[in-house]
């Protein structure tokens, strides 16, 4: 599994789901914690402090805090303002999810499943250009559409690029065809929602996943 935030589902899908982690945190503060939270729980996921993002080796300014780190965001992502909430200016390389995930299998026995949770503040229809070969391969994305945005963009983004989409909801998955099936799929404009969209010729993993990808949120 790729984690691309440093909260706890990401311990809690080694613990419970038995998957093998790497976590990707661009705030170095964040970063921190989750090291220390790693040696806490004697847990072995990876981690590492980079940006998803639709290329590799690219530094990007994160606007981030160490005491309010709610919208932290990429620099280069449209719609959001600097805020005095966000005060710390960090420079953070930039990593694709193909890289990610090319990297891990060379190191590592190939996964049975390769599942992408991305919730990076706007940046999600970016790191889905760098999520190609993966996808294509039949990995499982799933990602955050957030309730304030009522065009839905990320799902948008997903549907050109050919992927099947579906509202992510506690105890069922329902399929989405478009932007607008989307937003009424998202009644709190404060609130962010999970969608899962994959290529549809392997629509029939969700199957045997459907009970797990319910548990990551």
């Amino acid at each position: 599994m790729v984690r691309t935030s440093a909260s706890g589902p990401c311990l809690a899908a080694e613990k419970r789901l038995g998957w093998n982690c790497i976590a990707i945190e661009a705030a170095s503060h964040l970063a921190d914690r989750l090291e220390r939270n790693r040696r806490l729980s004697g847990a072995t996921f990876e981690i590492r402090r980079s940006a998803v993002w639709k290329t590799d080796g690219e530094r990007i300014t994160f606007h981030t805090d160490a005491s309010f780190h709610v919208g932290g965001h990429l620099d280069t992502v449209a719609g959001y303002p600097d805020g005095s909430k966000l005060r710390i200016r960090e420079s953070v390389e930039t990593v694709t999810v193909d890289t990610l995930v090319r990297e891990w299998k060379e190191e590592h026995a190939d996964p049975a499943r390769i599942v992408i949770k991305l919730d990076i503040e706007g940046a999600e229809t970016a790191a889905f250009a760098g999520a190609r070969k993966t996808l294509a391969d039949g990995a499982i994305l799933i990602y955050e559409d957030h309730g304030s945005d009522t065009e839905c963009q990320t799902t948008k983004a997903a549907l050109e690029l050919g992927l099947i989409v579906f509202a992510l909801e506690t105890g069922s998955i329902a399929r989405i065809s478009s932007p607008a099936e989307a937003r009424a799929r998202k009644p709190n404009w404060r609130l962010g929602y999970n969608f899962v969209a994959l290529r549809p010729e392997y629509e029939s993993l969700l199957d045997d996943v459907k009970s797990e990808t319910a548990d990551v949120s």
